[in-house]
């Protein structure tokens, strides 16, 4: 057996040491350069048409005139449901808030011009 001096002894450890730490060191800079999945080649990207930017006159009188008529629908709805809300409101109502009311009233004023008012009454006494 080979007999070491104390700081030979020291020096060895030192240098074991930084060997197991250069080693840990390597293996993760090796890791960092493997790529994490296997390289997939990529689809090439899907190619948009580029749009004119000028449009002839006719297309763009023809969008415009189609925006105009949408716009003009809308109104027209919006003008007839005021219509509407206004008639509702002018509808008469008889004495119970209702129109029941005043169907039965017309309906009493039809039985008295033809008479059968009076016949009912005959009947039931």
């Amino acid at each position: 057996m080979k007999s070491t001096c104390k700081s030979c002894e020291t020096l060895q450890k030192a240098l074991d040491q930084a060997n197991f730490n250069n080693k840990l060191l390597l293996a993760q800079i090796l890791d960092l350069a493997k790529p994490a999945q296997p390289l997939v080649p990529e689809a090439p990207p899907e190619f948009k048409q580029i749009d004119p930017r000028t449009l002839s006159w006719n297309v763009r009188r023809q969008m415009l005139e189609a925006e105009d008529r949408k716009k003009a629908s809308i109104l027209r709805q919006a003008r007839e449901e005021e219509k509407n809300i206004k008639r509702a409101a002018n509808v008469p109502r008889g004495e119970t808030g209702g129109v029941a009311a005043d169907i039965s009233e017309s309906i009493a004023d039809l039985e008295k011009e033809l008479g059968l008012d009076e016949d009912l009454r005959n009947e039931g006494a």
